[in-house]
């Protein structure tokens, strides 16, 4: 930090822990929130539930009625007409009665619902515009240009002024244990990042040795192989000098009927590029010569059309 403070970037990184501070506080009152709209949804849920429950039983319980009203009014209806009709007007007056209390309870009901679901959106927006007025800060900060080794320089620079001023100020403040989690996981990044160098440096050496040892082993293989071969060299170096010239026959051969080759490839390429250039000029030729017979027919158009003028 007192080197950032000496580079004129300590007010970036004030800005930078304030916005990392808005975030964490913002998590922490999600969360909360989270969980109250998860018991509003369970609870509504629940209601609903019991209120079909209740529609069900209640429309059984209609269902069972009537069907015994109506045993009752076909036994009562056989002895007196009359007032087999007066009673079933009164039986459907109250039906009609009972359904309408039950359906504005259901309409309350849906009303609660709804206000509840809507106060939920209302939190969700509001989370969303604190989410895109961090954003916006972050954007401030960083800016579009975001490299890997800028990111990895400023996740270094913020892990080195962790280590050496945060917690300390943190333990000053008395507030230590509300960062122990971060504090933990910044521990185990910077553990797994030395983990990381020491295991590239184990892995570093044992290849070398490795590959010492091998070259080693065939500078042994080597050196036997050349003592075997010195004893056989004097029996074969007249044959070796015969097959050498034959090999470097055979390479001159080869040599001169590939510069053949290219000799023939090249003048069938002058060739080819020298009648382009012909079959392009004449081309170009024909094109002036149409366009100096356009022009010259238009001068004479323009002066006849003149003359008559």
């Amino acid at each position: 930090m007192a080197s950032l403070r000496a580079s004129g970037t300590d007010e970036e990184y004030e800005e930078r822990e304030q916005l990392l501070q808005d975030i964490h506080d913002m998590v922490d009152a999600a969360n909360p929130r989270k969980q109250s709209s998860k018991d509003e949804k369970a609870k509504n849920l629940e209601r609903r539930e019991s209120n079909g429950e209740q529609i069900r039983d209640a429309a059984m319980t209609t269902m069972k009625k009537r069907t015994s009203d109506f045993v009752d009014e076909d036994d009562f209806g056989l002895l007196n007409p009359n007032k087999k009709q007066a009673r079933v007007g009164s039986n459907r007056m109250t039906e009609t009665a009972s359904v309408v209390s039950t359906l504005v309870d259901m309409l309350a009901k849906a009303n609660e619902v709804k206000a509840d679901e809507a106060q939920a959106q209302h939190k969700s927006n509001e989370l969303a515009q604190q989410k895109l007025e961090l954003e916006e800060k972050r954007y401030r900060i960083v800016g579009d240009g975001i490299t890997v080794n800028a990111t990895r320089k400023r996740f270094d620079d913020l892990m080195t002024a962790f280590h050496e001023i945060t917690m300390a100020a943190l333990r000053a403040s008395g507030t230590e244990e509300e960062y122990e989690e971060r504090e933990q996981l910044l521990q185990d990044i910077h553990d797994l990042n030395e983990r990381r160098e020491t295991n590239g440096e184990m892995i570093r050496d044992a290849a070398m040795s490795t590959m010492k040892r091998k070259m080693i082993e065939a500078d042994e293989v080597d050196w036997s192989e050349e003592a075997t071969r010195n004893k056989k060299q004097s029996r074969s170096s007249s044959q070796r000098l015969t097959e050498a010239g034959v090999v470097v026959a055979s390479l001159v051969e080869m040599m001169s009927k590939a510069n053949e080759k290219k000799l023939e490839l090249e003048e069938r390429r002058y060739e080819l590029d020298k009648a382009e250039r012909e079959a392009r000029f004449a081309l170009d030729r024909r094109g002036r010569e149409a366009q100096l017979e356009f022009f010259q027919g238009t001068l004479e158009v323009l002066k006849s059309l003149a003359a008559k003028q």
